[in-house]
Order: structure tokens, then sequence, then C-alpha cells
């Protein structure tokens, strides 16, 4: 039988060190989002695949929720954070999904992100590709 506190301790949002491989492999400390806080995220996530928000802002809202050590940025240091300081906000950002998992399953995390991100690349191209072939049958036979 689970004991309150076993359980407890099970469903507490998790802190994790992370190190940053764009920021000289620095140390910080961030934290999974609250169940809230994911729908929230979620929610943006959503407006950019419509289009009515960019992944700058997905990416920023983000770091601004799970960042604890150092603390977020203000706005007003947001306004002249720099193209290497949005590099390190988007590590981090990639990072948030695997916290609290072993090594062994972040490296298959990310293996299976590659494998879908390779998935997607080739279906675009194939996209691309079937729309020349059919461009190129439109001309040919327009002549």
């Amino acid at each position: 039988m689970v004991t309150r506190d076993e359980f407890l301790k099970a469903v507490t949002v998790k802190k994790e060190k992370i190190t940053l491989e764009t920021f000289d492999n620095k140390e910080i400390t961030i934290r999974a989002m609250t169940i809230n806080e994911a729908e929230e995220i979620d929610a943006i996530r959503k407006k950019v695949i419509k289009g009515e928000a960019t992944d700058k802002e997905l990416i920023i809202e983000t770091c601004r929720k799970v960042m604890i050590e150092p603390t977020f940025f203000t706005d007003e240091e947001l306004k002249n954070i720099s193209q290497t300081g949005f590099s390190i906000l988007t590590e981090i950002y990639m990072k948030v999904p695997t916290i609290g998992m072993s090594d062994e399953q972040k490296e298959e995390y990310k293996k299976n992100l590659i494998e879908q991100m390779q998935g997607k690349i080739k279906s675009i191209l194939s996209k691309v590709e079937l729309e020349k072939k059919q461009g190129k049958k439109k001309s040919s036979s327009s002549n």
C-alpha cells in the first residue's frame, strides 16, 4: 500500500538542475509546470499553430513559468535580450518535457523527437516533390 507521503512525493512538481550547452555548460534550476500552467502553454501552442502567436511568445512564456534559479527576466530585460540569449531560452524550452526523467528516458525522448522531426521533414519534402511533379504535368499539358 502506498503511503500518503509517498503519493504526495510522486505528484509534486519536480525541480531539476539542467546544463545549458548554449551557455558554456552552466547550470540552472527549472521545474515542471503545474497542470494549469501546462494548459496555458498549450493554449499558446494552439495559437502558434493557427498563426495567432509566435514561437518566440511560446518559448518566453514557458521559460517564465519554469525558471527557478536564476529567476526569469523582467519585461524590461527581455526587451534587450540578444539572439544568443534567445538561443539559451530555446534550449531551456526544449528540456522542459524531460524534467524528472532518468538519463535513459531522456535519451529515448530525444531519439523519438528526432525520428518525429525526420518524419515530418520527409513528409514535407514528399509534398513539395508531388507539387513540383503536378506543376510540370500542368505546364506540359497546357503546351
